[in-house]
């Protein structure tokens, strides 16, 4: 075996296999991230159908739910089991208030924990690609 062969390569066959080394690259990263897509390893974050939407679409769903314990108020007096429907309606609404402090406390803590995650590289999606000339 001629160890000088590789030495004495031509500039341009060495740079062209690197090219292609570059585009196996992709095209293997490629690939791996369409097939976890299609396992469901891989969700969309952005988008109609991202976690980000999901989320929004949660935390309405959420909302709303809260705001029907107001008619409670109406139910509780109908009942007879309060005799005072404004005072009943003040604090199932301080309660409302304090269910969705809650929530939004934590939505917010579990953002900075995925945020958190990301920055220390638990959460890593590299899809650099640099094409760039090295000389």
């Amino acid at each position: 075996a001629d160890n000088g062969a590789a030495s004495s390569a031509d500039p341009s066959d060495v740079k062209f296999r690197d090219a292609k080394t570059t585009v196996a690259l992709i095209d293997a990263r490629t690939t791996a991230l369409a097939l976890a897509q299609a396992r469901g390893r891989v969700v969309p974050v952005t988008g109609a159908h991202g976690v980000e939407a999901g989320l929004v679409q949660a935390g309405e769903a959420l909302v709303r739910s809260l705001e029907r314990i107001m008619t409670w108020s109406q139910d509780l007096f109908d009942a007879g089991l309060v005799s005072d429907q404004m005072a009943t309606r003040r604090l199932l609404r301080d309660k409302v208030d304090m269910l969705r402090a809650d929530i939004a406390a934590t939505l917010e803590r579990a953002a900075g924990e995925a945020d958190a995650a990301a920055k220390a590289g638990a959460v890593s999606v590299d899809l650099d690609i640099d094409m760039g000339d090295d000389g």
